[in-house]
Parts: structure tokens; C-alpha cells; sequence
């Protein structure tokens, strides 16, 4: 009877095969060589560049405990940007691993496991500010429709087609319009 494999071991045997193409620099460190292993040589440096990277150099209390949800949308962007996490993500997804999976990977610091143990050993909550700047989407306002065929023409209360002018009005010349002051360079009046 074959033994079943834990999360991380099914996780870092998907991601073993993958790790050579992921020296950026020569090192002297050896590549991980099971999942604890690759969660304190590759993610946690990651993770640490990353909580500088989005909260500075100041400190504050979601900066020493972010809780990143490997499972947020939100949290996979921001670390989607490194190598190791972006492999991470692409074995998750490939794995089709469920939120309750993906938490109980994810277990390290910075983790939103550690932060909920936190919480509850402290008994203070800790508000995640990810995505806080993006505005929520307001569905634009469409005109109002309207049906051409009711459009009656009237204008000023006359009556429909009758735009202010009768059979009797004079139609004027192109010849009348440059005689007059405007287009003679003249302004009266003014």
C-alpha cells in the first residue's frame, strides 16, 4: 500500500524538476532539497523583499505580520513578481489545490497562518490594507435611451415640422450674406 504524500512534499516534488532554471545568480547555496528546505532558501527571502517592497522601511503592525493569503488574488499579484513564487503559484494552480490546502501549506512566517495564530495568541486583529487603494468599480451611467421615430420636431411650440419659418419668408442669397457688417470687418453695436 502506497503511503499518500503530505501537501509540501506533493507541492516540491512538482516544483524539483524546476529549480535549476531558477538561479538568477551563481550561489553557493545547494537548491533545496525538500519543501521546508525550498520555504527557507527561496520563499522567505522573497517574502521578506516583498514586505519591504509594499510597506517601506516604517514599521507598523500589519508590516511585522502581513498575513499573505497564498490563495488572494490580491497577495498572488503582489508576489507573482519573484521567480520562486510565480513557480509556487503555477504548481498550486496545477495542482488544483483547495483554499483549505493552500493554507495549511503555507504555514511560515508572514503567512496568513502565522498572522491568525498570532491574533489569537495576542487578541488583536490585524486589518490586511492589500488592495485598499483600488477604487471600487462604479458601473458607468448610460444615457438615457430615446426613440427617434417620437421626436416630433417642435420647437418653441409650434407646431411639428414648422421650425420658425413660413412660406413667406425670404430664403437670402449667398451674396446677401458677405454684405453684411459682421463680414465687412465692421463690428456695430460693440
Amino acid at each position: 500500500m502506497q503511503q499518500k504524500l503530505s501537501i509540501g512534499e506533493r507541492v516540491s516534488k512538482h516544483i524539483q524538476p524546476h529549480l535549476p532554471s531558477l538561479r538568477v545568480l551563481q550561489v553557493s547555496w545547494p537548491d533545496p532539497t525538500d519543501w521546508y528546505s525550498f520555504v527557507a532558501l527561496k520563499l522567505i527571502p522573497e517574502v521578506r523583499a516583498e514586505n519591504l517592497r509594499f510597506y517601506g522601511p516604517n514599521f507598523c503592525l500589519e508590516k511585522s505580520c502581513p498575513g499573505l493569503d497564498y490563495s488572494s488574488k490580491w497577495h498572488r499579484r503582489r508576489l507573482r513578481q519573484f521567480p520562486c513564487h510565480r513557480l509556487l503559484f503555477d504548481v498550486i494552480d496545477r495542482l488544483d489545490l483547495t483554499r483549505h490546502e493552500v493554507y495549511h501549506l503555507a504555514t511560515w512566517r508572514n503567512s496568513l497562518y502565522s498572522r491568525r495564530k498570532w491574533e489569537a495568541a495576542f487578541g488583536v486583529i490585524i486589518r490586511d490594507t492589500t488592495g485598499d487603494d483600488v477604487p471600487v468599480w462604479v458601473e458607468p451611467r448610460r444615457p438615457a435611451s430615446f426613440d427617434v421615430t417620437s421626436m416630433t420636431g417642435v420647437l418653441e411650440g409650434g407646431e411639428a415640422g414648422d421650425h420658425g419659418l413660413s412660406e413667406d419668408t425670404p430664403i437670402t442669397s449667398d451674396d446677401d450674406v458677405g454684405s453684411d457688417s459682421f463680414n465687412s470687418g465692421t463690428l456695430q453695436g460693440y
